[in-house]
């Protein structure tokens, strides 16, 4: 709607459906209409621009159906991606840009990710004979699970899933992999890169969300969220203009900031 209301002001008539059609994806792989090629090498090259990108994910309506927006991106660009779910095997397949063509993998980072989340050793068992370091997709997962139905519950069945899916994008050459992800604290976002970095907004609303009785306590949380902003808008400057000296003191003030010990309790 923003883009036709764009163009009308420029005096350009065109219609709703018109636009549409030209910012689908691709009805095909290899279908090189429309914008779907543009904006996939646009997301490759920004996810290989930076080792950190943040991602969130906002509920959006999809035929009546609630879906999840997922929003991927740097300060050099931002990607959306919107899947039925919002789980970690969606956020994997956000991070790897293609939803709905999961791949998978059993290999030494599936491993990994199955240690990570203490995998029985009877279920680790079921996959002795399953093919490592080998492409799956998802017909053939699908049917070694199918296979295991009766001793794999569903709960394991989807971090083999969850695991195999991260060995695939481990395993991946043509896409660049992302070492660290700034998002929220949900759980869908763990254990899928190396590093996970909280986001200052997100981190901010806990404070904001306290409520103090007592005039000392609320002394206490205000000050805490005074020193919390400045912090914050001390980062920013220090991202325009960096310097060793700024990043030390910055470094030191982070661990005064958040190691300090109020005697604000709930």
């Amino acid at each position: 709607a923003k883009l036709a209301e764009l163009f009308h002001h420029a005096g350009v008539v065109v219609s709703h459906g018109f636009l549409a059609s030209l910012l689908a994806p691709a009805p095909a792989v290899g279908d090189e209409d429309g914008f779907f090629t543009d904006a996939h090498a646009v997301e490759q090259a920004g996810l290989a621009s930076s080792p950190w990108q943040h991602l969130d994910a906002t509920g959006t309506r999809v035929d009546g159906e609630h879906w999840h927006c997922h929003v991927l991106g740097n300060s050099l660009f931002t990607a959306y991606h919107t899947t039925p779910t919002k789980d970690r095997l969606a956020v994997l397949d956000v991070l790897q840009g293609c939803p709905g063509e999961r791949r998978y993998q059993l290999n030494t980072a599936a491993d990994a990710y199955l240690d990570q989340v203490g995998l029985s050793p009877t279920a680790r068992g079921r996959l002795a004979d399953w093919p490592r370091d080998c492409d799956l997709d998802e017909a053939a997962v699908t049917e070694l699970l199918a296979a295991q139905r009766l001793v794999l519950g569903p709960q394991q069945q989807t971090r083999i899933r969850e695991a195999l899916a991260l060995g695939a994008a481990h395993a991946r050459e043509d896409w660049p992999r992302i070492s660290t992800l700034v998002c929220d604290d949900a759980a869908a976002f763990r254990l899928v890169t190396e590093d996970l970095a909280l986001c200052w907004v997100h981190e901010g609303r806990h404070y904001k969300k306290l409520f103090a009785y007592l005039d000392t306590h609320r002394r206490l949380l205000d000050g805490i969220r005074d020193q919390f902003w400045t912090y914050y808008r001390e980062l920013r400057t220090y991202r325009e203009h960096p310097t060793p000296a700024e990043r030390t003191r910055l470094t030191t003030r982070f661990e005064a900031l958040f190691g300090q010990v109020t005697g604000f309790r709930l």
